[in-house]
């Protein structure tokens, strides 16, 4: 019994890693989108939000995820219609938001270790700038 007291008392005293688990910090950061509107009825050809020129019509921000994760993002005021997707390096739509006019837009997603993604935010027919938060849990 007592070899088991000193080799727990060393064990300590190296600093072996807690047996509970610690929880890690959210990230949450948020950033201005600046687009302009795609021209007026362009938006009916049925591709959607890939239709906008890169830079001009929709806004892109690239992400990495720390750790396996949920990862939402929001674009939770604004003036017209903006639509919000998030894609992975090759441009796949892996979640995606586009609600009416004037109705904030909300999607989330789980992430693995290291996956990359893209928030891309679209104007379709609303003001030239919205602010766009994203957390990560």
């Amino acid at each position: 019994m007592r070899k088991l007291g000193i080799l727990v008392c060393v064990i300590l005293a190296l600093g072996a890693p807690p047996l509970v688990a610690r929880e890690r910090a959210p990230i949450e950061e948020s950033y201005q989108a600046t687009a302009l509107p795609y021209p007026n009825g362009s938006y009916d050809n049925g591709e959607g939000c890939f239709y906008g020129v890169d830079g001009v019509h929709k806004h892109f921000h690239e992400f990495e995820a720390p750790r396996k994760g949920k990862f939402q993002v929001d674009i939770p005021a604004l003036t017209g219609d903006w639509d919000l997707f998030v894609t992975d390096p090759e441009g796949d739509v892996l979640a995606e938001s586009s609600g009416d006019r004037g109705v904030p837009e909300h999607t989330e997603l789980r992430l693995k270790k290291a996956q990359q993604i893209s928030i891309v935010a679209c104007n379709w027919a609303g003001e030239p700038q919205v602010t766009v938060e994203y957390s990560f849990r």
